[in-house]
């Protein structure tokens, strides 16, 4: 699965990696941080004060600036691959958003 024996894998749970790095959620988790992180000189400025405010306001609490700019700008599948913004751009609903965008986990 992570290309490490048991022995290495408490080896390194031992020295503080958290135990969830070797779980296909955790890794998928480290995938989009590392993404997000890699993304972050590409993200474009935006200022959230022009994004519908129910859209803004549906992040979990304590969502940073650039995650909330990451995730407006990337294609989700459950909005037939738009971005967020093109979403709205498109006067798609706001509800739906709302709801998707409430049930991530960025933080």
């Amino acid at each position: 699965m992570t290309g490490l024996s048991d022995a290495e894998r408490r080896f390194a749970i031992a020295a503080g990696v958290p135990a969830e790095a070797f779980t296909r959620a955790g890794r998928r988790e480290a995938e989009l941080r590392r993404a997000q992180l890699n993304a972050a000189d590409t993200v474009p400025d935006l200022d959230l004060r022009t994004v519908d405010h129910r859209v803004v306001s549906a992040f979990p609490s304590g969502t940073n600036r650039r995650d909330k700019i990451f995730v407006l700008f990337n294609p989700m599948e459950e909005l037939d691959n738009m971005s967020p913004i093109d979403w709205l751009a498109a006067g798609q609903s706001v509800d739906l958003l709302v709801e998707l965008i409430g049930e991530l986990d960025v933080c």
